[in-house]
């Protein structure tokens, strides 16, 4: 039986709005605070976020992130990505059925 949180969970995904976003991000203090600023302040709201640096294969200054994000859709991950990359977040990438391909 399916409830309302996976009705909603189905729904963002298939019309683009639910992403997940994977990006290197530094590991220093403040690392983490400014990306998800930069998210918020992009209109995208965090849903989930996971770090990892036990088998990070970038530099040893960075973590790798990991978060699911909800979004207005398609055309508005483009921006965000675009807004990302912009703040030197080169290594961005946006997967799910709203992900661009930018």
């Amino acid at each position: 039986m399916c409830n309302a949180r996976d009705r909603w969970v189905r729904d963002s995904r298939a019309d683009g709005r639910l992403i997940r976003l994977t990006v290197p991000v530094s590991d220093r203090p403040g690392g983490i605070a400014e990306l998800t600023t930069l998210l918020a302040a992009g209109g995208a709201s965090v849903k989930d976020i996971f770090h990892e640096r036990a088998w990070v294969v970038q530099a040893v200054d960075q973590v790798v992130i990991q978060a699911v994000l909800e979004t207005r859709g398609s055309e508005h991950n483009e921006v965000l990505l675009q807004a990302l990359r912009k703040a030197g977040y080169v290594d961005a990438r946006l997967s799910g059925s709203g992900a661009c391909g930018l």
